[in-house]
């Protein structure tokens, strides 16, 4: 990292500091309130990890710790997983970093929690001696996962599991398409009935738009000075419920949904 060559100590400290506490502006969709990334609730990783991982591994991961504390087991592999786990989730509970978009900026401390459910899975495994009853466990196992994988295609990183209602029910309560990955679809709704010429504002983030719109369509950000004279297109995306206060009462032309929870709404505006 050239960054780092001219005050290797020095540079890395500063960047550690800055990314511990990274001055994120925005808002933060929480069980239907929203907050500062650096005032969530202390309750807010536990929360989003029993909801956005599928019920059999949080099962699992209950067996297999269990299964630590009943029976002879690898301690250096149950101190791997508190330390791999628990210390990160101690520090950002105690220390209040920035968070937001989920726990995206947490991911690196979810593979103890899958060495847990598979020390679980596997003493389960070992009692049972028919194939067809470890036929039953996997499918028990899977099944949930490649549903969820299934009903969200293409946007699986909004899944929300059983437990606060799918994404029916986590849809305007938690965060859901953050990086606005559902403007590819109004991009393709456009491309295939936007006259010549047309332009479009986006409210949200506009990457996703720029790659896959027609050249000829103008696209502008709503943070942009200089907006569309005439009748305009106003994609919306629906985080921090945007779409509730953006022109309202515009007709929509087109939203995109998925399992009953809205990702983006195209109104057009005269």
């Amino acid at each position: 990292w050239p960054y780092l060559w001219g005050e290797p100590l020095l540079r890395l400290l500063i960047t550690f500091r800055l990314m511990t506490a990274f001055p994120w502006p925005g808002e933060v969709l929480f069980a239907g309130a929203f907050y500062a990334g650096n005032e969530l609730p202390r309750s807010y990783l536990p929360t989003l990890f029993a909801l956005q991982l599928t019920e059999p591994l949080l099962l699992l991961v209950g067996l297999g710790l269990a299964f630590f504390l009943r029976k002879s087991a690898p301690v250096e592999m149950l101190l791997l997983c508190l330390a791999w786990f628990g210390l990160p989730l101690l520090m950002a509970l105690v220390g209040r970093p920035y968070l937001y978009d989920n726990f995206r900026q947490m991911l690196f401390i979810l593979p103890p929690l899958f060495l847990l459910a598979g020390w679980g899975l596997q003493n389960i495994w070992q009692r049972l001696s028919r194939p067809w009853l470890r036929a039953v466990l996997l499918a028990i196992v899977l099944l949930p996962g490649l549903v969820g994988i299934l009903r969200t295609h293409p946007y699986q990183y909004i899944y929300y599991n059983s437990l606060v209602g799918g994404l029916p029910g986590a849809f305007r309560q938690y965060e859901m398409d953050y990086w606005g990955t559902s403007f590819r679809a109004a991009a393709r709704f456009l491309n295939a009935n936007a006259p010549q010429d047309a332009a479009v504002v986006v409210v949200g983030p506009p990457t996703t738009l720029w790659r896959y719109i027609r050249p000829d369509i103008r696209v502008y950000n709503i943070v942009e000075t200089t907006k569309p004279a005439n009748d305009y297109y106003l994609l919306v995306s629906t985080r921090n419920n945007r779409d509730l206060d953006t022109f309202p009462n515009a007709p929509t032309v087109y939203q995109v949904e998925k399992d009953g929870a809205i990702l983006a709404v195209l109104r057009f505006i005269k």
